[in-house]
């Protein structure tokens, strides 16, 4: 038997009532995929037509977990009801924008809606799910359908919030890695503490042997800022004993994409003395690889379709390696501040991408251009 609180309660009335056109509503702009990792923020959209992102493991304004729905359809839109279903259904005293909730709502475009006081902390577990109805800037009332089926951590997160020492702790909890060298801990970052690099040979990470390194898609996002104008630059690089360039994002003067054997160049660059927020996807089964900068896709093309990446090999960030763990070059080195590393299994999509970059931006004056 499954008891509904009053919010939900309500919600399941609606939806029994006008099913049908939620139904049909939901398959012309698609539905929410929502996936809740305890240690990141996780952000889905429906569809590029309602671009309306969901964001779970904010911080709400009470201090505990919320859940954030952020309007970045470009124009203002106004939320008419959410409904809230299982683990996650709002707890006794649920707010909106810390009161209580009256509908319709408008929210401009970029502008965002908090929802405090969730049950089981914001968890959303399979059987959760959320249904927001809205109406959109041409007056159609849309649905977006939001389902928990679990979470995805990253296979490494290196925060460097350390600020100390010869350890950067992954907090994923998989690949703490090793501070070599003397790189300089600092705290003019994009968030909290980071690294910042000479361009010596000597001062880069390292995880190797690297455990559960992706084999056919994967994620590499950071943070960088440098002005190095004179050498290629090398953020991060994975060698393995298949290849030392197995995964290889090279030359912040215009980057290239390395996937083995193969190559690619994007015309992009990052070495102009600003922050930016550099994501780096590719996946096998197609080829698809893409670079964004700032929350924007740059490039898009195809590398190495078929081809899979080889496990067990080293993770180095700030060196390009030219055998595994080594082999470094001082005309590749990395010179300048690199924070946030995050390696994930999968491609993530343009929402993830822009809300990730959105979520330090402020800090250093970045406008993400998504």
């Amino acid at each position: 038997m499954v008891v509904f609180n009053g919010a939900a309660q309500a919600g399941l009335e609606y939806l029994l009532t006008y099913g049908w056109a939620l139904v049909l509503v939901a398959s012309i702009v698609g539905v929410f995929v929502f996936l809740v990792s305890p240690s990141q923020e996780v952000v889905f959209s429906s569809s590029d037509q309602t671009k309306i992102l969901l964001k779970s493991g904010a911080v709400s304004a009470d201090g505990g977990a919320g859940l954030v729905l952020q309007n970045a359809s470009g124009a203002a839109i106004k939320v008419n009801s959410v409904h809230f279903f299982g683990d996650i259904g709002p707890a006794a005293g649920f707010k909106f924008n810390g009161a209580a909730p009256v509908f319709p709502v408008a929210v401009v475009a970029g502008g965002e809606m908090r929802f405090d006081g969730l049950a089981s902390n914001n968890s959303c577990k399979s059987g959760g799910s959320v249904v927001v109805v809205y109406t959109d800037a041409f007056n159609y009332e849309r649905v977006a359908k939001v389902v928990c089926n679990g979470g995805a951590t990253p296979a490494a997160w290196y925060m460097f919030d350390e600020g100390s020492g010869t350890t950067a702790k992954d907090s994923s909890g998989n690949n703490d890695a090793t501070v070599a060298g003397s790189p300089v801990w600092s705290s003019d970052c994009a968030s909290g503490k980071c690294l910042q690099f000479d361009g010596s040979t000597t001062n880069y990470v390292i995880k190797n042997a690297f455990s559960g390194f992706p084999t056919t898609e994967i994620t590499a996002e950071f943070w960088i800022k440098s002005s190095d104008a004179t050498r290629d630059g090398t953020p991060l690089s994975y060698a393995s004993s298949q290849s030392d360039n197995d995964f290889l994002i090279f030359n912040y003067r215009g980057f290239s994409i390395y996937r083995g054997s193969s190559s690619v160049g994007t015309a992009v660059s990052a070495n102009d003395g600003a922050w930016h927020h550099i994501v780096v996807t590719w996946r096998s089964s197609d080829g698809q690889a893409r670079l964004y900068k700032d929350g924007a896709r740059r490039y898009s093309g195809t590398l190495a379709a078929g081809t899979s990446i080889k496990a067990g090999g080293a993770l180095v960030v700030a060196q390009e390696q030219d055998f595994v763990g080594g082999g470094f070059a001082a005309d590749q080195a990395f010179v300048g501040y690199i924070d946030d590393v995050k390696i994930f299994n999968r491609a993530l999509s343009d929402f993830e991408i822009c809300s990730s970059c959105r979520e330090h931006a402020g800090a250093v004056g970045v406008t993400c251009a998504c």
